[in-house]
């Protein structure tokens, strides 16, 4: 994947993008509000979370809908973050990106896609590739 904006997040980036990247808990609440506007609480609910980086929300989905999340990141560095600072069992991370989703087609209730549109240069590729992983009544957050 080559994005439209090259970051190198296995430089300076993984190591101060928790900090940088931090949200207040009335921010937190306010997005887990919205999202619920359109889904329920299901354990039967399977999140992707595309461009996951640290897994800022793939725990606080996860904990919001008591859902199972997996995180998809192409940095390798982000990915080393994310596992070490997750302690959510229903939680996983893998390598991967926007064109390639290393899940099952249908495999997804719904995609979170946060801070993420700007690196995907190819969004109808990216659209095609969500279309797959995710079920027929799935949306895209």
């Amino acid at each position: 994947m080559k994005p439209e904006f090259e970051t190198d997040y296995n430089k300076r980036i993984y190591q101060v993008y928790n900090a940088a990247r931090s949200l207040p808990e009335d921010t937190k609440r306010l997005w887990m509000d919205e999202i619920s506007k359109y889904i329920s609480n299901n354990s039967n609910l399977t999140f992707l979370d595309l461009g996951s980086g640290t897994g800022r929300f793939s725990s606080l989905i996860a904990d919001h809908f008591t859902c199972n999340v997996i995180g998809i990141e192409p940095s390798e560095k982000m990915l080393e973050t994310a596992h070490s600072s997750n302690r959510n069992p229903n939680v996983k991370f893998t390598k991967g990106d926007a064109y390639n989703i290393p899940e099952a087609d249908s495999f997804f209730s719904f995609a979170w896609l946060s801070m993420v549109i700007h690196h995907i240069a190819d969004k109808d590729r990216c659209a095609k590739e969500l279309s797959r992983v995710l079920r027929k009544d799935g949306l895209i957050f």
